[in-house]
């Protein structure tokens, strides 16, 4: 599995989350017991672990992206280097 795909599975898992939260939400705002301020606790706390995995995915994504930048400078560096070499 690439970089790319496993962070696009970290990325799945923060929605996943993220749906989670909105259900504890909505079973929250239905009660009017004494429950429903650890429903909303459970929901913050919800809310910061899918925040917390969208940075993370967003992080090695650009991970990703400054690998592949600085491969394409090699690649280029390269290629000029052997240009200069067959010059001579």
């Amino acid at each position: 599995m690439s970089i790319w795909e496993k962070a696009n599975k970290i990325d799945e898992l923060g929605y996943r989350v993220g749906n989670v939260r909105d259900m504890v939400e909505l079973v929250a705002a239905d009660l009017s017991d004494p429950h429903s301020g650890a429903l909303w606790g459970i929901r913050d706390f919800l809310d910061h672990l899918q925040n917390e995995i969208n940075l993370q995915a967003t992080y090695l994504m650009a991970d990703v992206n400054e690998m592949r930048e600085l491969r394409d400078k090699l690649e280029t560096l390269k290629a000029k280097k052997e240009k200069a070499t067959k010059k001579k």
